[in-house]
């Protein structure tokens, strides 16, 4: 066996262990997106209250 071969299981071990910080990393942006899209929905289902202002008068939108 030459110096640059690696044993099958090291190849194995290197794959799988790829694999599982490929699929990390799209669960990271899976969660991400979701939080993004969740806030943006409550933004807009709420944005009538959140325009009021302290003295009870909403803000006009058009401008």
């Amino acid at each position: 066996m030459s110096m640059k071969e690696k044993p099958l299981a090291d190849s194995r071990k290197t794959f799988w262990l790829s694999v599982g910080m490929i699929f990390s990393f799209c669960l990271l942006i899976d969660y991400v997106v979701a939080f993004g899209l969740r806030m943006i929905d409550f933004l807009l289902e709420h944005k009538d209250e959140l325009m009021e202002l302290p003295d009870g008068t909403a803000k006009d939108l058009a401008v």
